[in-house]
């Protein structure tokens, strides 16, 4: 295998998980948010 090659799917690999992770994060503090929001209207 080369090394370029190895790196490139590294690369992706690690992409697709910062994306997965970013967007679990999003989700957690959206819900957080919105659960703050209910406790402070009631």
């Amino acid at each position: 295998m080369h090394k370029s090659s190895f790196w490139v799917c590294w690369l992706s690999n690690t992409l697709m998980n910062m994306d997965m992770l970013t967007r679990r994060v999003l989700a957690i503090t959206n819900k957080a948010t919105a659960n703050n929001e209910v406790k402070l209207k009631g």
